[in-house]
């Protein structure tokens, strides 16, 4: 696939064939490539736990919320459970402030993952006391997000926004393919957008 490929393939799965497993050294190749990106005066903060073990990413599974817009999907069976789930942490004694590093090297994880096969879905509603807890983290590690991880077993599609509408809520047809709403290329632009 080419770069756009990825990019568009790259989409929030939320179903995964559980049986598929990932090998860790997979999951840590592509962290090591994900730690040569920019990070905000050079800190790297971001860490990772990487979980593999099928009770323990059910255990957690079990405490996030999936799907805000799908009111009446309460989240994937144990059959749609991801294969592994990455916890991503800061260390806050490198910086406190490092969403955008977060947000740089999970994107990078994801797209790597695409383009091996995988998908993944960042999730923030999630259970940090437990997590916390369960991995003894002292107290300068933030949990910041959940990335699950597998095989998708899940149809997507992206649809073009009505210029009209406002309205950016995913939802699932009758045949449980998941349509995605994006906005028109203009929009991004404001200086296409607001020609004075």
């Amino acid at each position: 696939m080419d770069l756009k490929q990825i990019i568009k393939a790259n989409r929030s799965y939320r179903k995964f064939i559980h049986n598929e497993k990932i090998d860790e050294g997979i999951i840590m190749e592509w962290i090591d490539n994900a730690r040569y990106v920019a990070s905000s005066k050079n800190r790297q903060p971001v860490r990772f736990i990487i979980i593999t073990e099928s009770m323990e990413v059910q255990q957690i599974c079990d405490h996030m919320q999936w799907a805000r817009h799908l009111k009446n999907w309460q989240g994937p069976t144990k059959e749609q459970k991801p294969a592994a789930l990455l916890v991503v942490c800061t260390d806050e004694n490198i910086n406190k402030n490092a969403q955008t590093d977060v947000g740089i090297i999970t994107q990078t994880i994801l797209l790597q993952a695409v383009n091996d096969g995988y998908g993944g879905c960042l999730l923030r509603s999630i259970d940090r006391k437990l997590i916390r807890n369960k991995f003894n983290l002292p107290e300068n590690i933030a949990i910041d997000m959940v990335v699950a991880l597998g095989k998708p077993d899940q149809s997507i599609t992206l649809e073009e926004m009505d210029v009209n509408s406002d309205n950016t809520d995913y939802w699932e047809d009758e045949n449980g393919v998941h349509h995605v709403p994006k906005r028109a290329l203009v929009d991004f632009v404001l200086n296409k957008k607001f020609k004075g």
